[in-house]
Order: C-alpha cells, then sequence, then structure tokens
C-alpha cells in the first residue's frame, strides 16, 4: 500500500462521538479539506457514544456564562483542582491546554448549539462553579445533535461517513508513518483497503473489555456494573498494539459513586448514570438507616469508596441519592423528565422509603446542615448546599444508587499537538492522532466531572489545527 503524492490532506477519522464530531467539524469548517472520513462501527452516527450520554456538563473557566452569574474562578484554582483530583499524576502540560483553551471550546460549542451552556454547577472536587450544561436539552445529546446535524446536512460533500464500519488494521510504511488503513462493513468481514496518511483514533476508553478491565484494573474492578455502552471496548488501543505506541495511566479506571439501581431491573449490569449535577444542586446520599456518610462533591474516587465501604459495612444497605424538589424542577428539568421516565428518580415523601427512626435520624441530618447554613463546613467537610434549606416536609426527588465502571482515564500517549507517541524516544508517530478517552495523561488517577466532553472538544480542535498547519 502506498499514498499518492499530492498537496491534498487525507484524514481518516475513527469515532463519531464528541472528540470525532469536533475534529470533523473543525477541519470541513475551515474550507481546506476536501475529503475526511469518518468512521463508526454502529449504525448510526454519534448518538451510540458515550459523550452522547454525558449528563452533568462540560467544564470551562472565565467564561461568559460564569461571568454573567458572578461566579469567580482562575485558570489557577482549575488546574490545582485537576491535579488534585488525579492525585498529580497527570501530565501537567496537557492539563494546562485543557484549561487554556476551555473558553475558547465552549464558545465553539455555544456556536454550534440551538442553546447556550449558560447554566453553570459546581461538581466533586471542583472549588467553583465552572461545570456548563444547557438551560433545558440534556448537555451531551445536544451537543452531538447540534454536530450530526452540521456534519450530514452542511458537510456531506467533504465528510464521507462510514456507518458499521469497523476499522481493522493501521498500515504503516517502512519508517513507521501511517498510509493507509482497512475496514470492514457490516457482517461481510472481507477488508477494504483505504490509502490515507492521517488517522485520528477517537475510539473511546475499554470500559466494557472485560479482558482489558482484568489486565489493568484488577480485582477492584470486579462484579461491579458499568454505565457505557456495549462498543466501548478499548478499539484504539488494539488497533495500535504493534505499532510500538506509549500507553499511560492504564491501571486508573474510574468508579462513578452514582450509577441508577432501576427498581424494575435491579441486576441489570448497564446501569443509568445519576449525573453528578443531582449532588452539584443540593442533592445528598442516605442509607436505609437514614445516615449521611460521605462529603458529595468530594472527588468521584473518595465517594465511591465511601458508597462501596457503606454498603459492605452494613450488609448490603441500599443507597439513596435525595434532591430537594424546586431546584431540581429550576435546575435540571430535561434530567427530571428522563430519569422519570425510565423510573429511576421519582418524586415522593421520605416517608414512603424510610421507617420512623430513620427518618428521625434524617431530620437530625436536616437540621445539621441548615444550622451551618454553607458557612462553615459540616463533618464530612461539605461546605457548599447550593443554598438549600431541607426539612422532611418538603418535596424531594428519590433514587436507588450504586457504584459503576465509569471512565478509563489512562490511553494512548499524546502531546498538546494531539500527536500519538512512541514508547521509544517519546517521538511522535506520523501521521497518527488521538483525542478523547482513548489518550491518557490529563486526568491523572483520577477525573474531575466534567472534563471528559471538554477534553473532547480541546484536543479534537487542537488536532485539526495541526493537521491544517501542515498545508
Amino acid at each position: 500500500m502506498s499514498t499518492n503524492n499530492t498537496n491534498t490532506l487525507q484524514v481518516a477519522i475513527i469515532g463519531s462521538g464528541l472528540a470525532g464530531l469536533t475534529t470533523a467539524l473543525s477541519l470541513a469548517e475551515s474550507g481546506k479539506v476536501h475529503k475526511i472520513h469518518l468512521f463508526e462501527k454502529e449504525g448510526v452516527l454519534g448518538f451510540a457514544s458515550n459523550s452522547n450520554k454525558a449528563s452533568s456538563g462540560i467544564n470551562g473557566v472565565l467564561t461568559a456564562a460564569q461571568q454573567a452569574l458572578g461566579i469567580v474562578d482562575t485558570k489557577e484554582e482549575f488546574y490545582s483542582d485537576t491535579l488534585k483530583s488525579g492525585k498529580s499524576l497527570n501530565d501537567p502540560v496537557l492539563v494546562q491546554e485543557l484549561i487554556d483553551k476551555s473558553k475558547a471550546a465552549i464558545e465553539w460549542v455555544n456556536s454550534h448549539s440551538a442553546e447556550e451552556l449558560s447554566n453553570v454547577a459546581k461538581l466533586g472536587g471542583h472549588s467553583h462553579r465552572r461545570t456548563h450544561r444547557y438551560p433545558t436539552g440534556s448537555v451531551g445529546y445536544s451537543m452531538i445533535k447540534g454536530l450530526t446535524e452540521r456534519v450530514l446536512n452542511d458537510y456531506k460533500d467533504i465528510v464521507e461517513v462510514h456507518l458499521k464500519s469497523q476499522v481493522t488494521k493501521l498500515v504503516p510504511d517502512a519508517n513507521g508513518a501511517i498510509q493507509g488503513l482497512q475496514y470492514t462493513v457490516g457482517d461481510n468481514k472481507d477488508p477494504i483497503d483505504l490509502l490515507v496518511n492521517n488517522v485520528v483514533l477517537a475510539t473511546g476508553g475499554f470500559s466494557q473489555n472485560r479482558d482489558l478491565l482484568q489486565k489493568y484494573g484488577g480485582a477492584k474492578l470486579q462484579g461491579l456494573p458499568s454505565s457505557n455502552g456495549v462498543g466501548t471496548t478499548g478499539d484504539g488501543l488494539q488497533l495500535t498494539k504493534d505499532l510500538g505506541v506509549e500507553l499511560v495511566g492504564m491501571e486508573f479506571v474510574q468508579i462513578h459513586p452514582t450509577g441508577f439501581v432501576n427498581p424494575d431491573d435491579p441486576t441489570n449490569t448497564h446501569k443509568i448514570l445519576a449525573g453528578e449535577v443531582l449532588r452539584g444542586i443540593g442533592g445528598i446520599l442516605i442509607n436505609n438507616q437514614g445516615e449521611r456518610f460521605v462529603n458529595e462533591l468530594d472527588t468521584r474516587d473518595n465517594v465511591s469508596t465511601k458508597v462501596i465501604a457503606e454498603q459492605q459495612q452494613t450488609g448490603g444497605s441500599q443507597i439513596y441519592i435525595v434532591v430537594p424538589g424546586e431546584i431540581a424542577d429550576k435546575e435540571i428539568p430535561t434530567h427530571l423528565k428522563f430519569y422519570s421516565f425510565k423510573n429511576l428518580l421519582k418524586e415522593k415523601p421520605l416517608s414512603s422509603f424510610l421507617k420512623p427512626p430513620a427518618l428521625a435520624t434524617l431530620n437530625s441530618e436536616f437540621a445539621s446542615i441548615n444550622k451551618l447554613k454553607g458557612l462553615s463546613a459540616d463533618r464530612f467537610n461539605r461546605t457548599d448546599f447550593n443554598g438549600q434549606t431541607y426539612s422532611s416536609s418538603g418535596r424531594f426527588y428519590v433514587g436507588q444508587v450504586t457504584p459503576v465502571v465509569h471512565f478509563c482515564m489512562g490511553g494512548i500517549k499524546i502531546n498538546t499537538e494531539g500527536q500519538v507517541l512512541r514508547r521509544a524516544g517519546g517521538v511522535p508517530v506520523p501521521g497518527l492522532y488521538g483525542a478523547g478517552e482513548v489518550t491518557g495523561g490529563v486526568h491523572g488517577a483520577n477525573r474531575l466531572g466534567g472534563s471528559s466532553l471538554l477534553e473532547c472538544v480541546v484536543f479534537g480542535r487542537k488536532i485539526a489545527q495541526t493537521l491544517l498547519s501542515k498545508l
């Protein structure tokens, strides 16, 4: 296989989640690329991705939305929060790139959306409110909808979409530079060759690949359900295993503390995530004795550890998320509609699921929170309850939750240009790029909520800029 010697930029993007769509659209909008091949192994563009499921928001600092709401935040604090959450095992250069480009990422998303990311919440591990979402639409779905419409309607002559198309091999030349790939379509396993000298990996993580989870995650992940789609199988890792690329942080697989337990199907190993925004707007976690046991806005790894310990110590105690009704109606109406439709989060009296002693305990918890008035930390070191006052006679939305395998912090090593790096010498593999969960280094040992969508947009756009600089 050999490439044609032309001045035309040849690009293939593998994966049509937020990272892949961002890269494709950024290239197409430049007007400088003749053809982009966008591969999706499922039968629909974008909506089979985990990006589509994201519900809590996308992080940004010094944004117009923060300024409009009077939120004082800094790049330095965002950087510090990211490294603290990641146990300082992040790549600091990639973290700085993520934060420096976050404002522009929010602006770019807004320019491709029907509404602006004007609501801002504080999620676990953040010092300030910086996780942006839409007033009505679900964050991930609305982003994917906006970008897919642009790709399919405005740039259909530039972006060639390959659905039900599985890339099976990357083909390097004698010097290791990418010169093409092979793919199959549907049930036909006969490989098709494509000459292309720039390939972008946007294939997502590996949390539905049990062999890789066992290899890298170990015993702590065994038996846990997952929030991920069935296609999250580490395809990018498989495609590059013979190319000598460097992997980083593969042992860091995030357990999210709150996946909904569906009362109609409680043993199902796939769980819909109870978005962190539920806790960000004032939700709390309790056991079936009515006791709080954790700072609900601590980092995800710490909250998950506490939830699992609580389940084990109390002999399998059910864990509930309890969200004040009035603020939920105001802040997350789309979430409520979806969760209610799925029978996951329902408005109900606290006395309907707590026995009188447990209800009395919860009343004491409420009194303790109300007394602090957000001016000082509670016994779990939580200070921010979003200004809520709690009363057992008030309205609440309630759902049962359990920890789930959620996100892979580790993956293929990249530089700030999005170029995939070799183990030998740390130099780029010519023509190979990566963005999103397939890559590692940005999040260290534990990701902050809201930074996965941000990572996709920042590095998807950066790869497009890198590729266009070749022209």
